[in-house]
């Protein structure tokens, strides 16, 4: 939100319309609800750093474009998951973790070695 506000040009002082005051950058990020639920933010904060990793890789990726996409900041960002490194950490660990999920919805368990082997390598 800083970056937001130390962006807009110095304020004139001149009247605005309602109108002109609802259009504004500020005025969108105030309509914008902001919600106190660490959960739901993580998971924002994951899903788009799964996508950001995926295509720019670790090095490529920036936490200031994560920020921006997930309407939180850098320093929330850091908050939970400690470093850029933690967070691509936390990014494998979920998608390994749905890969799982996945994986045991195959029913692996019901079949014999073999099949079960065979299966698990044309699900992978």
């Amino acid at each position: 939100m800083n970056e937001l506000v130390h962006s807009l040009p110095p304020k004139k002082m001149t009247t605005r319309s309602a109108a002109e005051k609802a259009a504004s950058p500020v005025a969108k990020v105030l309509a914008t609800p902001r919600t106190n639920d660490p959960a739901r933010t993580m998971a924002g904060i994951l899903e788009v750093a799964t996508a950001e990793f995926a295509e720019k890789g670790l090095s490529g990726a920036r936490i200031d474009e994560i920020a921006a996409a997930t309407k939180t900041s850098k320093r929330m960002i850091y908050y939970y998951f400690g470093s850029k490194e933690g967070l691509y950490v936390a990014v494998l660990e979920e998608s390994y973790r749905r890969m799982r999920a996945i994986e045991s919805e195959q029913h692996l368990e019901d079949l014999a070695p073999e099949a079960a082997l065979r299966k698990l390598v044309e699900f992978t």
